[in-house]
């Protein structure tokens, strides 16, 4: 009888133990996973980082390329806007000069 009482008890220590591994092997895939989640987490939240500064350095290059193209407008306008001064002036004195010689041809008319 109390060979079949230590039997018992040795199987219920048995069984015990491997419960035990059992469980801590259960909480040691939990850990593992719970790790690889947060891995995945930390490297989902870095590539949507690069995604934000590329979209910002995208954005910086196309205002910078708007700048650009905006005072090349300005400039070509600045360009335009001194080339037809200069013509109205250049007609004005011809204008000018036209009506001299007229004067002077009246002038000569009259002697």
């Amino acid at each position: 009888k109390e060979a079949e009482r230590l039997r018992f008890e040795e199987e219920d220590k048995r069984k015990q133990a491997e419960l035990e591994a059992e469980r801590l092997s259960l909480e040691e895939e939990a850990k593992q996973k719970r790790l690889e989640e947060e891995a995945a987490e930390a490297d989902r939240l870095i590539l949507e980082e690069e995604e934000r500064k590329q979209a910002e350095q995208e954005a910086e290059r196309l205002r910078l390329e708007q700048e650009e193209e905006q005072k090349r407008l300005e400039e070509e306008e600045a360009k335009e806007a001194g080339r037809l001064r200069l013509e109205e002036e250049e007609r004005k004195q011809a204008e000018q000069e036209a009506e001299r010689l007229r004067l002077e041809q009246e002038e000569e008319q009259k002697r």
